[in-house]
């Protein structure tokens, strides 16, 4: 899948959303072929902005799209762990769900990158992964699972659709319209071997409709509530200490220690 070439946007590009937007890119090229021929119309499907009747997605930056969109990606690949550890589907199948799963785990690995220094362990969205696993399991056949993963494949795509509206970062912004692509592509060729029709699969434009509009909902949150700028003002020796790692409390800071470290340390030097 060919990826563009990032235009000029105002906001600044950091080293590390640089390498991990990259990340997300060369984790792309080849996905296109996985899905066969659903590229030829596909390809042509135009992106639907959120519709009226959704609420306008928050302003989100790398790191806030980060928090909810890795748990989000964390849920379908344990999503296709479990449509894949039953015997439902056939060796055909059951590498093309390895693949499809492959996909999201790239996507997982990327954007973990792009959390905050002071990020929780990121865990999958309850939520979703509890619907598809019902789903899942429910299924009496191989037809069954593969509409349920290309349900779990839609709201995905058109989550991550939903939040472009807030993405304040224009290259992301179209890096994640290529992960959504993907995604849609994916639920398509999933829904067609799962007995579903093209047209319905394959819509002139990709839409919102079905949407997760709350992207709190499984977000990855700070281990700290303490703000860095605070903790170096009112402790410059604790943030030090957490820069070094030495201390019981100066480990509890130190996980703002990559982050908090250079606010405690500035701090400090105020303080001295």
């Amino acid at each position: 899948m060919p990826i563009d070439k990032p235009q000029a946007t105002a906001a600044p590009t950091t080293r590390r959303t640089f390498l991990a937007r990259a990340a997300v890119g060369s984790a792309l090229v080849g996905v296109g072929g996985a899905v066969g021929p659903l590229g030829l119309f596909s390809s042509a499907a135009g992106a639907q902005v959120p519709s009226g009747d959704l609420p306008a997605p928050p302003a989100l930056d790398a790191e806030a799209f980060a928090a909810f969109a890795v748990p989000l990606e964390m849920a379908a690949v344990q999503a296709y762990q479990s449509a894949l550890s039953g015997d439902r589907l056939d060796d055909e199948w059951s590498e093309l769900a390895l693949r499809f799963q492959g996909h999201h785990q790239q996507v997982v690995d990327a954007l973990t990158e792009l959390l905050a220094a002071d990020a929780g362990t990121p865990t999958a969205n309850e939520t979703v992964l509890g619907e598809a696993e019902s789903a899942i399991s429910g299924g009496a056949d191989q037809n069954a699972v593969l509409t349920a993963l290309s349900e779990l494949e839609g709201t995905i795509a058109a989550t991550h659709l939903y939040a472009m509206g807030g993405i304040e970062d224009a290259p992301l912004a179209k890096t994640v319209a290529q992960v959504l692509a993907v995604e849609s592509q994916q639920s398509a060729a999933l829904g067609l071997a799962g007995g579903g029709s093209i047209a319905d699969l394959a819509p002139d434009a990709v839409t919102t409709d079905g949407a997760r509009t709350d992207l709190s909902e499984g977000a990855v949150t700070a281990t700290t509530t303490t703000a860095p700028g605070e903790t170096g003002t009112e402790d410059g020796g604790g943030a030090d200490a957490g820069g070094t790692g030495s201390g019981t409390e100066g480990e509890s800071t130190g996980g703002a220690g990559g982050t908090s470290g250079s606010a405690g340390d500035t701090s400090g030097e105020e303080g001295n």
